[in-house]
């Protein structure tokens, strides 16, 4: 975009998806939804959660995959994972040595899954073609990171679900919530502790 309103008219040869592999870390509605969309473009869905199941796999569609499947056979790389002692720092230097050098990798989850020093080297060194990142370890984004500069990776500033409709969606469904907490129905899906309606 820049280069255009400079008058910089680059060629920029880009990469398809259609019959790429794409891997999707977290397999919660973000990336069921996420699935349905790459299945447009042929590609071969990876899915990696540790709980899901075979049955939820065929009927989405995409093929259960482990770390090291996604991450070395993989184009590119979605995280939808939430933020746990377990991921912190999941997609570390070695998590990225294994990607292929044509890949890249997409973290609109939490900023702490990804080791933020070991992703700039590796795209400085282009090991890996590139990332796009909506999620920082710390936000705002310190002006000295070493991601910043870089022309291989997008950085925003953890945007991806401030639309309209998203936002409207979140208000709604905040006050559903809570009158049917009030009027003593049962809140099902929508309470992911409910260990805390005994208190």
């Amino acid at each position: 975009m820049n280069a255009t309103r400079t008058g910089n008219w680059y060629r920029y040869v880009g990469r398809e998806m259609l019959g790429k592999k794409v891997g999707i870390l977290g397999f919660g509605n973000i990336g069921r939804k996420l699935a349905r969309l790459f299945s447009g473009f042929d590609a071969e869905i990876y899915a990696y959660d540790p709980f899901l199941t075979e049955e939820q796999c065929a009927a989405a569609g995409v093929k259960k995959a482990d770390l090291d499947t996604i991450f070395t056979e993989c184009d590119a790389i979605s995280i939808h994972l939430p933020y746990t002692k377990e991921t912190d720092h999941l997609v570390d230097g070695a998590r990225l040595a294994q990607m292929k050098d044509s890949a890249v990798i997409v973290c609109t989850a939490r900023g702490k899954i990804v080791d933020e020093d070991a992703l700039a080297e590796a795209l400085k060194a282009h090991k890996i073609l590139g990332a796009g990142l909506d999620v920082f370890a710390t936000e705002p984004l310190p002006t000295t990171s070493p991601l910043i500069g870089l022309d291989n990776v997008i950085l925003t500033p953890h945007v991806s679900a401030q639309t309209n409709e998203a936002l409207w969606n979140m208000y709604a469904k905040a006050i559903d919530v809570a009158a049917d907490f009030f009027e003593g129905k049962d809140l099902g899906r929508d309470l992911l502790n409910p260990d805390v309606l005994k208190k």
